[in-house]
C-alpha cells in the first residue's frame, strides 16, 4: 500500500486543489478561502490555486482582494485565460466596466470559450451601452448553453430598448421557460407583453413574478398601471399600494396611487398621496395638484 512519504507531490496538490474548489462550488466560501491559503502557504507559486482563490473572493463580494489574487496569478501565468476571466470579475464588480472587458477579451483569446464569459462580457457591454456587441455575446452564450436563462433575459431587455418587441417576446419566452421560478424574467416577459397590449397576459406575467419575489416593487406598480388602464381601480389600488409600501419614495408608485384614488372617488386620500408624490419628486403629481386646486 502506498504510503503518505511515497505520494507523488503534484498528485497531493491537485487533491488539496480540488477539494478547495469543491468547497466553493458548494458556497461554503469561509472554508474555500481557508483550503486555499493553507494551500497557498505550502505552494505560493501556484497561479491555479490563486485564481480559483480570486473567484471564490468575488462570489463573496470581496472584489479588491479577488483582485489582488488574480493578478499574482497572472503574474505567475500570463497566459491563464481563467485567471483573465476571474481579474474580469473583480473589475466588473468595482465598475472599472471596460477593464472588465478586456480581461473578458483576454481570457476569450486564451482559449476560454464558456457561455458564462460571453454572458459577462454582454452583460459589461450593456453597461457601458454596446448594444450590439452585448446582443451578439448574449446569442453567442445561448449558442454554447441554450439553457442560459440569464443571456436569453438579458438578450430579451436589449431587443425590447430597441423597440424589436416581438423578437424581445420570443427571448422573454425562452428565459421563463428555462427559469420559472425567476421573478425578473417573469417582470421582463410582463414589461413587453405590455408594451404589444396583450394586457391580461402581461398582468399575469406580473402576477407570476410577485408571487416569486412578493418585494418586486416594479412589479406591483406595472401590474396596477394596467389594471387602472382597463378600469379595474380596486385591484389597481391593492397593486400600487403594495409597490408603495415596498418603496415608499417611489414617486410613481405614489403618483398613481393618487389617480387611481381619485377614480374611486376618496378624494382625500387622493391628494395626500399626491402630495406625497410630488414631495418625491413627481411633476407630474404637482401639475396634478395644480389642476385640482391643491397643495
Amino acid at each position: 500500500m502506498e504510503s503518505v512519504a511515497q505520494r507523488d507531490p503534484e498528485e497531493t496538490r491537485r487533491k488539496d486543489l480540488d477539494g478547495c474548489f469543491a468547497l466553493g462550488v458548494e458556497e461554503r466560501f469561509e472554508e474555500a478561502r481557508e483550503c486555499l491559503d493553507a494551500l497557498l502557504a505550502k505552494s505560493p507559486d501556484d497561479a491555479a490555486a490563486w485564481t480559483i482563490r480570486a473567484g471564490v473572493l468575488v462570489k463573496m463580494g470581496n472584489f479588491k482582494e479577488a483582485l489582488e489574487s488574480s493578478n499574482k496569478a497572472l503574474k505567475l501565468a500570463p497566459d491563464m485565460g481563467g485567471a483573465w476571466e476571474v481579474k474580469g470579475m473583480g473589475l466588473e464588480g468595482t465598475g472599472q466596466f471596460r477593464e472588465a472587458v478586456r480581461c473578458y477579451e483576454g481570457a476569450l483569446a486564451r482559449g476560454v470559450n464558456s457561455s458564462s464569459l460571453w454572458y459577462r462580457r454582454g452583460v459589461v457591454l450593456a453597461r457601458l451601452k454596446q448594444s450590439d456587441d452585448a446582443l451578439k455575446s448574449f446569442l453567442r452564450a445561448t449558442e454554447i448553453d441554450p439553457q442560459h436563462m440569464g443571456a436569453w433575459a438579458q438578450r430579451g431587455a436589449l431587443l425590447q430598448q430597441e423597440g424589436r418587441a416581438e423578437d424581445a417576446l420570443l427571448c422573454f419566452q425562452r428565459a421563463t421557460d428555462l427559469g420559472s421560478k425567476d421573478a425578473r424574467a417573469w417582470f421582463g416577459l410582463g414589461s413587453v407583453l405590455a408594451e404589444l397590449e396583450r394586457h391580461e397576459e402581461a398582468i399575469r406575467a406580473f402576477e407570476i413574478g410577485t408571487d416569486l419575489d412578493p418585494g418586486l416593487a416594479p412589479g406591483w406598480l406595472y401590474r396596477g398601471l394596467l389594471l387602472h388602464y382597463l378600469g379595474r381601480n380596486e385591484e389597481a389600488l391593492e397593486s400600487v399600494s403594495q409597490a408603495a409600501s415596498i418603496d415608499p419614495r417611489n414617486a410613481d408608485a405614489l403618483s398613481l396611487r393618487g389617480d387611481v384614488l381619485l377614480e374611486l372617488g376618496r378624494k382625500d386620500d387622493a391628494l395626500e398621496a399626491l402630495r406625497e408624490a410630488a414631495r418625491a419628486g413627481s411633476s407630474k403629481a404637482a401639475d396634478r395638484l395644480k389642476e385640482l386646486g391643491a397643495r
